[in-house]
């Protein structure tokens, strides 16, 4: 008996192939549609493809290169619709 509680049960989870992703604040994120948006980085646009996000950090694969060290952030109004372009 568990005195009237629910038993907890732990499970874990892991990726066959793992992702090497970097992670940037969410307010550095433009051009965001469904998984695929861009970062910029010293004002040079980069391609991104959004895996995951918490608590205002987002998880995301560089498309074609290595993480930059340092993000751009982005004004409100600039995140979505014709601001900015990436490739």
């Amino acid at each position: 008996a568990t005195g009237g509680k629910a038993p907890q049960v732990t499970i874990g989870s892991a990726l066959t192939t793992p992702l090497d992703t970097a992670v940037v604040p969410a307010g550095a994120l433009f051009r965001v549609s469904g998984t695929s948006g861009c970062i910029s980085s010293k004002g040079a646009a980069r391609p991104v493809t959004i895996v995951s996000s918490r608590l205002g950090s987002t998880y995301v694969v560089i498309d074609g290169g290595s993480a930059p060290t340092m993000v751009d952030l982005q004004v409100p109004s600039d995140r979505t619709g014709k601001a900015g372009t990436c490739s």
